[in-house]
């Protein structure tokens, strides 16, 4: 009975071994290569999608951080300026002094509004 058994195994074995070497038949090989083919192209098309989203956000991304980091640069620049400014005007007495800071402060709000403008512009 084990030789039978055995005998039996090593049949199954040796016809299925064989049967996986055996050529597909022409016409599902030719659809089996079709629908990889296809299969491969959606693939792709899918990664280049993809690559093309992360690409567009990466780009965005780094136009805010841009805009932002100039705008950073740009109020630093503005609010140095007022300070010279506020510090020339020391100098002064009485209502020539209080003219000369308030009008610092008002060159520096405009500077500044613009300042944000140009970073949404940038951003846009």
């Amino acid at each position: 009975m084990r030789i039978h058994l055995a005998l039996s195994t090593l049949l199954c074995t040796t016809i299925s071994l064989a049967a996986c070497n055996r050529a597909e038949n022409p016409d599902d090989n030719r659809r089996d290569v079709s629908a990889a083919r296809e299969e491969a192209h959606e693939d792709l098309a899918e990664a280049e999608r993809d690559a093309r989203s992360q690409v567009m956000g990466a780009d965005q991304k780094m136009q805010e951080t841009t805009a932002r980091a100039t705008y950073d640069v740009e109020r630093a620049r503005i609010d140095g300026a007022h300070e010279i400014a506020v510090q020339r005007c020391e100098k002064l007495q009485g209502d020539a002094q209080a003219d000369c800071k308030a009008s610092a402060d008002q060159e520096r709000a405009a500077a500044r509004e613009q300042a944000r403008e140009r970073r949404d512009r940038s951003m846009q």
